[in-house]
Order: structure tokens, then C-alpha cells, then sequence
């Protein structure tokens, strides 16, 4: 009999331990890394039912399967494999679990492919990079159709090159804002300009973000009307930054970072203390920080997509959303794989409807699957209805290799308006001959 049959008993007993996603601003993503465990404190799953389980038969094969997950992913990771291999028979599946963090797939798989794990999570920021090395297996064009049909249509279309599938989706990697309830309305949410004005008793910052890192500063950038890559994200040469709205966009940071209501989190959870002691009110960040924030802010904890903002441009005021990128993350096989059709199977269930409502009720991550999205509300989890509202209001990550050039330069706008830098604050001219230098460096061809 195979040890699958007790999982559906271990998925109620076991007690998971998780923690924030790991992330690498150079590689797209949140640099913030929370190491202390969370323990999860609702039942994994409630309304999707596990797979039956059942015992192998006579002639199952033998397979062997490597997986890379991170390492708060571990826990759900063992249990959903055991699944999968309950619920097929005509398997004999020996699992391998190792840590990789999504942002380093791509970089660990090419230093040694024959080591590589035969399914891995990744962010796909390197999707392009692992096709292009071979590294990743094209899935069938059965799997790309039930994909298709069940996914969220963006989330789905970032797992493909020239219009073939690499990988599925399972979350969108995507941030938003993290509130106090008892400091802020859910009407005053939706504006940051009337967040930094109120006046919060006890409260010494009324709003957090990493603004010296390229994942969050794009969000008032593209959000305000400017375009990188082009307006189709598509063209290394152009980046319209370095114009009077490039300037007037740093005018409106240099004029938050004037309140003293601004911090800039330093990527070392230093605003989760803050929330927690309640110094601060809100923190732009993702599901990777969730868990932390709600134990932080316990019956006070909300969560919202991000607000709009209003900056001064040639005389009048603008009103834009903030948007970040919009990228996910997803799951893929490599493409020597000695098991093809096994992996790619673990791959599909990994990311379906079943795995994404486990991972959602014990670490907050908002799901693809668009049955679960439409009944996002019904969980209860701030984070998780934020996640999926915030998706509508995005701008797609640019995909070409030129990325890689954009995200030290966009960081040093952020360093510089935090850092009060003369190359900002002096006049427009000096900020739009700095602005300039920016733009050279993210365009800059070898």
C-alpha cells in the first residue's frame, strides 16, 4: 500500500512551517527575506477535494523525481507529492526534495543541468534564459490546452516563448499594500496622497516602501505614464524617463520623501517590527511578507491594491494608479528529463486547482486557477483578494534580455530621493541631466 493513503489524515495533522519567499531585486523580484518560521493557522484545504488515493498495481512503474522548491515551500511540497503518487497507480514514485529559491533556478540548473532537479519552481523573469540554454522542456500540447482553459490567461501567456508553454503558473509575483485597519479606512486606502496627510496619533510613518529597489520604484514610473522598452516593452533602445514627466515623477517622490511620514525598508523586515509596535500604518510588499503581517498586525491586519497618486505635469495635476510589473511564478521540467511525461504530470498537478487552494490557506498566496480566483473573497484572506484584485493593474514585465541592465540604475533614482542627492533636489535641469544618465545605462548596448 502506498504511504499516499494517509495523506489526507497528515494534511489536517501535519502543523506546516513556512516563511517569506526569498527574492532578488537584480532578478525581478522583492529582496526581502523573512527567515524566522510562521506556523500556518488554518486547515490547508476546505473546499477543493484531494485526489482519491489508492494502492499501485501489479506493474507500476519505478520513477524517479528531483524537485526544487523553496524553503517555505517545503512542507507543502513532500505532502503534495505524496498525493500525486497516491492517486497513480501505475507509478512507483521515489521523490528527491532540495532547496532553490525561485530566483536562483535559473543560475543553479546551468551550473550543473545533469544535477538539476527534473521539476523546479522558478520566477519568470529567467523563463527566456532557460529557454534559450535548453534548459527547460516544452510541455505537450494536451497539457498547454488544459492550461489554457484553466488558468488565468496572463499568468499563462508569461509561461510562453513564440507562443509554446515552458512552464504553469501557480502565484502572480506581484506587490500591493499592506494596511493597519484601525489608522486607515478602507476609503482612505485607495489614495496615497490622503494617507500621507492624515495625521495618525503614535504613528511616525504612514507609509513603507523599498524605494531604492527597481521592482517598486517602476510602479510610480509606469504608473505615472512613462513606458520602458517602449510601449510594447519590446524595444532595448527606448526608456522615456529622462523627459519633463520622468521629472515631474521624481518631483512627487522628492515631495513624499518631505513629509518625514515616508520609510524607506531596507529589505531586512525592519517596517514588520514597526507595523507590529504601531509606528507604521502601511507597506508595499507582497504575499511573501503576508503571514508576518498578520501576525504583526493581528484583528488590525488589511490589504488592498495599491493606491493612486497625484503628481503636477506642465501646470495641471494627474492622477494615476500606481502599477507595478506584473510577472508569476511558476513550475517547470527540465528538458533532459530521464521521466518526461511523469514530471510534466507532477508539474500540472503541483499548479492545479487542488495545490494552489493547499498553498493559499497555509501561506497566503494568491492563486492562477481561475475558479479559485473568482471565489478569492470566500477565504477570507485580505492578502489573497489584494493579490488577485491587484493582477488587473499591472504593466507586464518586459521579457527581453535588456532587462537585466535596468535594475541597478532604476535603484539609484530610489537611493537618491531617499538620500535627499542634489542630483534630485537641485532644479529640474539637474534632475532631468541625471535622469538622462539613467536611461544611458539601461539602454546601454555592448
Amino acid at each position: 500500500m502506498k504511504k499516499g493513503k494517509r495523506i489526507l489524515a497528515l494534511l489536517l495533522a501535519m502543523v506546516m512551517c513556512v516563511s517569506c519567499f526569498t527574492a532578488c531585486g537584480n532578478s525581478g523580484s522583492d529582496p526581502e527575506a523573512t527567515k524566522k518560521p510562521i506556523q500556518a493557522t488554518v486547515p490547508p484545504n476546505t473546499v477543493i477535494k484531494a485526489p482519491e488515493q489508492v494502492a499501485n498495481d501489479g506493474n507500476a512503474k519505478k520513477v524517479e523525481l528531483k524537485v526544487w522548491a523553496p524553503t517555505e515551500e517545503q512542507a507543502i511540497l513532500k505532502t503534495l507529492c505524496e498525493t500525486f503518487d497516491g492517486a497513480h497507480p501505475e507509478y512507483d514514485i521515489t521523490f528527491t526534495y532540495e532547496e532553490c529559491a525561485e530566483p536562483d533556478a535559473f543560475t543553479t540548473v546551468s551550473k550543473d543541468t545533469a544535477m538539476a532537479a527534473d521539476v523546479f519552481y522558478f520566477a519568470n523573469d529567467q523563463l527566456s534564459n532557460l529557454v534559450e540554454g535548453g534548459y527547460i522542456m516544452e510541455l505537450s500540447s494536451v497539457i498547454q490546452e488544459r492550461v489554457e482553459a484553466n488558468l488565468d490567461q496572463a499568468a499563462v501567456e508569461s509561461c510562453k516563448v513564440d507562443g509554446k508553454l515552458y512552464s504553469i503558473p501557480f502565484t502572480a509575483n506581484v506587490w500591493y499594500l499592506f494596511y493597519n485597519t484601525s489608522m486607515f479606512s478602507e476609503e482612505e486606502v485607495k489614495d496615497l496622497d490622503v494617507m500621507m496627510a492624515k495625521e495618525i496619533p503614535g504613528c511616525d510613518y504612514n507609509f513603507s516602501i523599498p524605494l531604492n529597489n527597481g521592482w517598486y520604484i517602476n510602479g510610480f514610473f509606469l504608473g505615472g505614464g512613462c513606458t520602458l522598452f517602449g510601449p510594447e516593452g519590446n524595444d532595448p533602445t527606448q526608456c522615456d524617463w529622462a523627459s519633463d514627466r520622468g521629472v515631474a515623477i521624481v518631483n512627487y517622490l522628492n515631495k513624499l520623501q518631505a513629509t518625514n511620514k515616508l520609510y524607506k525598508d531596507n529589505g531586512q523586515a525592519d517596517t514588520i517590527g514597526l507595523l507590529a509596535e504601531g509606528k507604521c500604518a502601511s507597506f508595499c510588499t507582497g504575499s511573501w511578507k503576508a503571514l508576518d503581517i498578520k501576525e504583526a498586525l493581528k484583528e488590525n491586519y488589511g490589504a488592498v491594491k495599491l493606491p493612486q497618486f497625484t503628481y503636477e505635469y506642465n501646470g495641471e495635476k494627474v492622477t494615476k494608479n500606481i502599477t507595478p510589473f506584473g510577472d508569476y511564478k511558476s513550475i517547470g521540467v527540465k528538458r533532459d528529463t530521464a521521466y518526461p511525461a511523469e514530471a510534466a504530470l507532477l508539474a500540472e498537478f503541483l499548479t492545479g486547482d487542488y495545490a494552489q487552494e493547499v498553498r493559499l490557506k497555509a501561506r497566503s498566496i494568491s492563486p492562477t486557477y481561475k475558479t479559485i480566483m473568482d471565489m478569492a473573497d470566500k477565504y477570507g484572506d485580505p492578502a489573497v483578494t489584494a493579490g488577485v484584485a491587484q493582477t488587473s493593474t499591472v504593466i507586464a514585465r518586459p521579457t527581453i534580455p535588456q532587462l537585466a541592465n535596468y535594475w541597478s540604475p532604476a535603484a539609484t533614482i530610489g537611493a537618491c530621493v531617499c538620500g535627499k542627492n542634489e542630483k534630485v533636489t537641485t532644479d529640474d535641469a539637474t534632475t532631468l541631466e541625471f535622469l538622462q544618465s539613467i536611461v544611458d545605462m539601461i539602454t546601454a548596448t555592448k
